[in-house]
């Protein structure tokens, strides 16, 4: 539970058009899966057995004795770990739902914050405590004291905690790399999963390449008949500078950013906006009128004259593409003028002569790293602090 968690991204491979056949074995293979985690998830759902959270190996272990399935033996690994994940997100979902550890940090002081903690540390030891019971911890703690932590702990997370998570969604399996092989032939690359069938993969061809390698997911599209494979990385987190002088941001309806010492940015934002209101109104009070003269039409009886008004004259192919079309446009002027500030500020870094030596291999403006964006909503505007090195 205390492990380092690290911002992750999904890149997606998706498949071309899958078979018949291809289809069916590989809608086999994830039904298996999916039937295996459900079955394993059950196990360990009730609180006495979380101790199995802690140790997931030993739980496979014990697990493969007491289900022999005729099944890869991989798959079933990963349908256990799967399942182990799903249990672990669970209760930190609940957990930090109602903010338990600022509740206990309050709440309590000295070596009873440190038993309650103690407690949040082992997904065991939790569910022990609601079960009631109250774990002897190493430190000294007396009964009377460690109960009351324990009644404390068990009521709030029993508001947090609902029914155990189970299967719902039948649609995709987790690998590894003992499942699937990656290859290339013809300028196009392929992935070989393995199938239900002993000694046989399953080739997919896949519509780009990539780099895939590591623990991957196989997610199923039932409308396309497409699978995707997701396989989840490291972000790289950029270190922003922690020296250089406070620059105060405000978002404005004439521009787009103000700078506290009376820089302007993307000041063409203003007239932009001007233009796109005109223009709403016009068409909108001709619309209206062409909505009166159907209602008149109707109302007299001429009810084919008011369905050739709706159908032909009131616009409504350009109305529905309005939106899209307009959309782009602001959203372009707002980059715009981010990225006038972010120059002037990566410049300013430059001409001081204090880039780092890691900036050096990025670029001579490394944009994303000269500049720190904390959005409030405060008074219905978005004010923002730049700190700019």
């Amino acid at each position: 539970m205390g492990g380092e968690n690290r911002l992750k991204r999904t890149a997606k491979y998706e498949t071309q058009p899958l078979n018949r056949g291809k289809w069916r074995e590989l809608l086999a293979l994830v039904h298996a899966f999916v039937g295996m985690k459900d079955t394993f998830l059950r196990i360990p759902g009730r609180t006495s057995a979380w101790q199995h959270l802690d140790k997931p190996k030993a739980f496979r272990n014990d697990a493969k004795k007491l289900y022999r399935l005729d099944l890869p033996a991989h798959l079933q690994d990963q349908a256990v770990f799967d399942a182990v994940d799903t249990l672990r997100r669970f209760i930190e979902a609940g957990i930090a739902s109602v903010h338990l550890r600022a509740k206990v940090f309050a709440h309590y002081s000295g070596e009873k914050r440190h038993y309650a903690f103690w407690l949040l540390r082992g997904y065991g030891r939790i569910g022990a405590v609601l079960c009631g019971e109250a774990p002897v911890p190493k430190f000294n703690l007396s009964a009377p004291e460690r109960k009351e932590v324990v009644r404390f702990l068990r009521r709030s997370l029993r508001k947090a905690l609902g029914t155990p998570p189970r299967v719902h969604l039948r649609r995709s399996a987790a690998l590894d790399d003992t499942l699937y092989r990656v290859f290339g032939k013809n300028r196009r690359q392929y992935v070989a999963v393995a199938s239900l069938t002993l000694g046989k993969r399953l080739i997919l061809p896949l519509r780009g390449k990539g780099r895939i390698s590591g623990s991957v997911r196989l997610v199923l599209d039932f409308n396309r008949k497409v699978a995707a494979v997701h396989m989840p990385y490291d972000m790289r987190v950029p270190v922003h500078p922690t020296h250089g002088p406070d620059i105060g941001l405000d978002a404005g309806v004439t521009e787009v950013l103000a700078s506290s010492g009376g820089a302007k940015y993307g000041q063409g934002y203003g007239k932009l906006l001007e233009q796109l209101s005109e223009r709403t109104p016009e068409t909108g009070k001709a619309r209206n009128q062409l909505f009166g003269l159907a209602g008149k039409a109707e109302a007299k009886g001429d009810g084919a004259k008011a369905s050739r008004i709706r159908r032909n004259n009131l616009g409504r192919k350009k109305l529905r593409v309005r939106p899209s079309a307009t959309g782009p446009e602001v959203s372009t002027s707002r980059v715009k003028g981010r990225e006038e500030l972010q120059l002037r500020l990566c410049l300013r870094r430059v001409s001081s002569k204090t880039r780092s030596r890691s900036s050096r291999s990025h670029g001579v403006i490394p944009r994303r790293r000269r500049l720190t964006w904390l959005w409030s909503g405060r008074e219905g505007r978005p004010n923002n602090w730049a700190r700019a090195g």
